[in-house]
C-alpha cells in the first residue's frame, strides 16, 4: 500500500520486541528507538561475505553487550539501485546506546581473535562505498512476525502531527488486520531525524513487513476494519497529507538476534 548515519565506520535491524530479527519496531513504554540506515554501493563480489563474515559477528557482540539493540543487512530486490544496492541498519534503544563510543576494533578483537583488524578494514573498504547515512526515529506501528522482505516507502510530509494522527487512526488498524489474517508480517512509521534541509526530499517513511511478494487485499480489509467509511475519501485525505517520493523493496540477508 505505502509504507521508510555511518556510526564510527560502517553501518533496518534487530527487533526490540522479541525474537524476530531484522526489523525497525518498538513497544510502547520503551525508550526512543533509533535506526541508523546506511546506503551502500557494492564495489566487489566480496561485499556480502564482508558483512556476514566480518561485521555480523561484531554487531552481534555489540548487541550482547547492550551497546545496540540490533543490526540487519539488506539488498535492494526492487527499486532504484543506482546509488544503493545494499543497506545496513543499526538499531539503538535510547540515547545512551545511540551515543556509545565503543571501538569497532575492540569488538573485532573479541570475535575474531588472532586476525588482523587492519586487513579486515582494507577488505571492507575495497568491497563497498558508503553513499549516504541517515538517522530515523520510531513513531508507531504493528510489531512484526517472521519476514523475508520490507517495502520501504519514503514520504514528504508538511504537517507531521496531522499525518501521524491519520496513520494511527486510519491505516494502523488496517495493517493490524492484514497481519492478523496472515497477509502481512508487520508495519511501521518512521520519521527522519538527520539529515534535514531543503535538499532532502522526504522526512517520513512507512515500512511494510512481508513474508512474500504479491498482492494484498487492502480494499477488502479496509471495508472490514472501517465499515461504512468512504475509502476513496480517506485515500484523498491520505494523499493530501503526504507525497510518496519513492518505494523500494529490500530483501533481508542477515541480522543479529536480540539478547
Amino acid at each position: 500500500m505505502y509504507s521508510w548515519i555511518p556510526r564510527h565506520a560502517t553501518l533496518m535491524l534487530a527487533l526490540a520486541t522479541g525474537a524476530v530479527p531484522g526489523v525497525l519496531f518498538a513497544q510502547e513504554g520503551q525508550q526512543t528507538l533509533y535506526a541508523q540506515v546506511d546506503c551502500m554501493q557494492s564495489t566487489s563480489a566480496d561485499y556480502q561475505a564482508v558483512e556476514t563474515e566480518i561485521w555480523q559477528p561484531m554487531h552481534q557482540e555489540a548487541v550482547n553487550r547492550g551497546i545496540k539493540s540490533g543490526w540487519a543487512f539488506y539488498s535492494v530486490r526492487f527499486g532504484d539501485m543506482s546509488d544503493c544496492d545494499y543497506y545496513t541498519v543499526n538499531q539503538y534503544s535510547g540515547e545512551a546506546q545511540l551515543n556509545d563510543q565503543t571501538s569497532y576494533a575492540d569488538l573485532f578483537a573479541a570475535v575474531h581473535p588472532g586476525k588482523s583488524w587492519d586487513e579486515a578494514s582494507r577488505r571492507t573498504a575495497a568491497s563497498r562505498r558508503i553513499v549516504r547515512s541517515e538517522l530515523w526515529t520510531w513513531v508507531d506501528g504493528v510489531p512484526p512476525q517472521d519476514f523475508a522482505y520490507i517495502q520501504v516507502n519514503l514520504m514528504s510530509v508538511e504537517n507531521s502531527d496531522d499525518y501521524t494522527a491519520m496513520e494511527a487512526e486510519v491505516w494502523k488498524p488496517v495493517h493490524q488486520a492484514l497481519q492478523d489474517a496472515g497477509h502481512r508480517a508487520g508495519w511501521g512509521v518512521w520519521q527522519l531525524s538527520s539529515p534535514g534541509g531543503t535538499s532532502v526530499p522526504y522526512n517520513f517513511a512507512t515500512v511494510d513487513v512481508l513474508t512474500a511478494l504479491g498482492p494484498v487485499p487492502v480494499t477488502e480489509t479496509f471495508a472490514t476494519v472501517h465499515p461504512g467509511r468512504d475509502m476513496d475519501a480517506l485515500l484523498e485525505h491520505t494523499e493530501a497529507l503526504r507525497t510518496m517520493v519513492r518505494s523500494d523493496t529490500w530483501w533481508l540477508i542477515a541480522s543479529t538476534q536480540s539478547r
